[in-house]
């Protein structure tokens, strides 16, 4: 029994101290949820930067299929 006890005691005394507080765990929080913003406005960036350039290939493809059908119309 003896030896049991020993063995339980050395465990709590080498698992406690390595266990995280309520402000370890606080702070971790913290920076996590800047981590995730300052994620996000970059995702956000990145989105928007790709829609309009999307919109403006579109809109310059659009522009030059009218272009040629309106010179292959008039020069016809």
């Amino acid at each position: 029994m003896d030896k049991r006890l020993i063995t339980l005691e050395t465990k709590w005394r080498t698992v406690i101290p390595t266990l995280a507080t309520k402000a370890d765990l606080s702070d971790l929080e913290g920076r996590l949820r800047a981590e995730m913003h300052k994620g996000f406005g970059e995702m956000q960036r990145w989105v928007i930067g790709t829609t309009l350039a999307s919109v403006a290939a579109f809109v310059s493809v659009v522009a030059l299929i009218l272009s040629v059908l309106r010179a292959g119309w008039s020069g016809g």
